[in-house]
């Protein structure tokens, strides 16, 4: 039954905006009293942020308004969007039914808190990881209480509470042939959990203990475009904030038209980019519940015989030096092949759509997210598709893969956990120039909200191994040399950011050319920035989502050079080093036969001395909240021209600044900028345009920062 409802609208909600804190503890008391109750008398309260992202700060503090002053809060938090995804002003329906159903099954659903929770966390509340259940009361009834806020400043609150009557939930066909029980009091409306126009796959997805085969899931679209995606992404949404309406055929029809939508832009950008007309036969076939391909053959392909996964015609590519591959664990990331499509050994086009699920307590989750390296490298199946399409027949182990060229761009922030990442990868055409072969491959890395991030192409080639102290192809000379400072508006204009007129980037603290040794390295690690910087910096702690990560993405050892303005755009340069030991866990997983350090953790290495540049330059706060993240619809291009092996003994990495500022509209800080990195002394790869930004930061949150040392 529903005992309260309320809400209403403010200012558009902006980092920085502070309106919504006051918002928000008004109409949830409204919305108590309506029920004459206390927040004390709730059992569930299922939070609008989970702790992730900007608003995870304001509903924090608000929330602790209500924290009792002797002992622990009886009320258990819970989340939605983490398991349902951002669907903006819909998301209150959807946390309307979990919450529903939460009260049904007597269980609360687990979920991972974000960083902005923490505090919470720390002074008693509960906020279980996994479905616990209800907790034991006193009183006639359950009460659950479910929030929402929308991106133009709405909040709202919705008061639930179990029928003293309620008996077994009724059936399909039951709530077809017998009308609602009645209300206990006028102002109250009995809902049943399982009216038919809600889709079987929401509900499976939102149920804590959904039945054994209930329900089955929908095909994936075909052939989702990136470009389009964002197009379309308006009637997306509409179509999500009517679906409770909609008579389930309908649902379908709509369904079917978006995926047309979708398949037609798909195909449009394939005809660009090959050159030639598509043809119908080429269509890969839709996704179904069961994987084509399973984790555990994934790891067979991996580590063991190719054969047992694509059949006897594969067992002669076992017999060869060495042999396309996908990672070992654990960096072997395709969960499972949910579709493969292309003529076996023809080395003709082929599609693949696999899936990686970014789960709690991930090892490699950096700030709450998954960095851009594994972002990336979940995309890592065109190794599968290239050996279905047959490569290590014909190169029969003479010539080794390597990514030569990529260009990628995100699209949204990075995933968090409960998200699954789902590849679309396309090998377009096989290219061979002497006893050299390349495919070009384009891929669409759709998250289950619909969005896309990231998306791009790329250009691997088959060579023969060789060590050279000069490698062919290596980055030009035009991308090394100084730009004149005439040119630098040039290179820093078209669709990049603009900075805001008013506050053209200026340090935040005193700058002057250094170096950090490891220890200093290490201290960022740990959030103690005046041990690694120096006094200008004492009595702020970096907040933990800022640090650099540790462990198994212990990426960059020292800094042996900050310039605040010096490098090829004058803006600033920083040189950072790391060794490189022959045992190194990313040589011995990528690939068993065949050890090289993967491109994306040679981008995330460049990755983390960049954010010691912009930390040293003053984008430092206390903010558990505060993270880095991808700028997104900012694209970024890889040149490889050799690799990092068990004979390296160190990669250096030296980024040049081209851009930073703060965006006119929020004032969030962010750096575009390039990156070259060495095999020892032997220039190896360019990433141009790497693009950064400090999520939950503005300007003048920065400033307030400074003006309190």
């Amino acid at each position: 039954m529903i005992e309260g409802v309320s809400g209403g609208s403010g200012e558009s909600v902006a980092p920085d905006h502070d309106l919504t804190e006051s918002l928000y503890p008004a109409f949830l008391d409204q919305c108590l009293e309506q029920a004459g109750i206390s927040f004390s008398d709730l059992s569930f309260f299922n939070t609008h942020s989970g702790g992730y992202g900007h608003l995870a700060e304001v509903e924090a503090h608000a929330l602790a308004r209500y924290l009792p002053e002797d002992g622990p809060p009886s009320c258990i938090l819970g989340w939605t969007a983490g398991t349902a995804g951002d669907t903006r002003g819909v998301s209150g329906l959807i946390s309307v039914i979990h919450t529903a159903l939460c009260l049904n099954h007597r269980t609360l659903s687990g979920f991972l808190p974000g960083p902005g929770f923490h505090a919470l966390k720390q002074s008693g509340v509960v906020m279980p990881d996994i479905p616990v259940p209800w907790p034991e009361t006193s009183a006639d009834k359950h009460l659950a209480a479910t929030t929402a806020i929308t991106r133009d400043g709405c909040a709202g609150f919705c008061l639930l509470g179990s029928a003293p009557d309620a008996g077994a939930t009724p059936t399909l066909s039951e709530t077809r042939l017998h009308p609602s029980k009645p209300a206990a009091g006028p102002d109250n409306i009995t809902v049943f959990t399982t009216r038919p126009p809600i889709p079987g796959d929401l509900l499976a997805i939102l149920n804590p203990h959904p039945s054994p085969g209930q329900f089955t899931r929908d095909c994936n679209p075909e052939w989702l475009n990136l470009e389009n995606l964002t197009t379309v992404s308006g009637l997306n949404a509409r179509a999500h904030e009517k679906f409770l309406s909609l008579s389930q055929t309908n649902m379908d029809l709509l369904q079917t038209q978006f995926a047309a939508l979708t398949r037609a832009a798909g195909v449009a950008i394939l005809e660009i980019r090959s050159g030639r007309p598509f043809r119908e036969s080429e269509a890969l076939p839709a996704a179904t519940t069961s994987p084509a391909f399973t984790r555990n053959q994934c790891m067979e392909f991996a580590v063991g015989r190719a054969g047992r996964v694509l059949g006897p015609e594969f067992d002669i590519i076992d017999t060869y030096p060495v042999r396309v591959r996908l990672p070992d664990a654990p960096l072997m990331l395709v969960d499972r092949i949910m579709a493969i499509d292309g003529t076996p050994c023809s080395l003709g086009p082929g599609k693949i759509i696999t899936q990686h699920d970014v789960v709690p307590g991930a090892w490699y989750l950096d700030g709450g997210a998954a960095p851009v390296s594994i972002s990336i490298e979940a995309g890592q199946a065109d190794l599968f598709l290239c050996s279905y399409l047959g490569i290590d027949h014909v190169v029969q182990g003479r010539r080794r893969y390597r990514l030569l060229d990529a260009k990628v761009t995100f699209h949204r922030p990075l995933p968090i956990p409960g998200e699954t990442i789902e590849y679309h990868i396309c090998i377009d055409r096989f290219l061979r120039q002497g006893e050299v072969i390349l495919f070009f491959f384009i891929t669409a890395a759709i998250l289950g909200t619909g969005c896309s991030s990231p998306c791009g192409t790329g250009v691997p080639v088959f060579s023969r191994y060789r060590r050279s102290k000069t490698p062919a192809g290596s980055c030009s000379k035009q991308d090394r040399e100084p730009v004149r400072s005439d040119k630098r508006s040039d290179i820093r204009s078209g669709t990049r950011p603009k900075t805001r007129s008013d506050s053209q980037f200026k340090p935040l603290v005193p700058v002057k050319p250094e170096s950090f040794d490891d220890n200093q390295v290490r201290h960022l690690r740990h959030g103690n920035l005046a041990a690694a910087f120096g006094s200008d910096f004492a009595g702020i702690t970096l907040g933990e989502s800022q640090r650099l990560p540790d462990e198994r993405m212990h990426l960059i050892d020292r800094v042996l050079s900050f310039d605040p303005t010096g490098g090829r755009y004058g803006l600033g340069t920083i040189v950072a080093e790391a060794d490189i030991h022959p045992d190194a866990w990313f040589l011995t997983c990528h690939f068993i036969d065949d050890p090289v350090m993967p491109g994306t953790l040679m981008y995330e290495c460049c990755a983390h001395a960049l954010r010691i540049f912009v930390q040293r330059m003053g984008w430092v706060t206390p903010d558990p909240g505060a993270r880095f993240d991808v700028l997104p619809k900012n694209e970024s291009d890889l040149k490889c021209r050799g690799p990092v092996t068990p004979a390296t003994q160190k990669a250096r990495y030296e980024i040049d600044i081209k851009q930073m500022g703060y965006t006119p509209d929020k004032g969030q800080p962010f750096v575009i900028a390039d990156a070259h990195m060495f095999a020892d002394d032997l220039r190896i790869v360019l990433y141009k345009d790497m693009g950064m930004t400090l999520n939950g930061v503005t300007l003048n949150l920065l400033r307030h920062v400074w003006s309190l040392q």
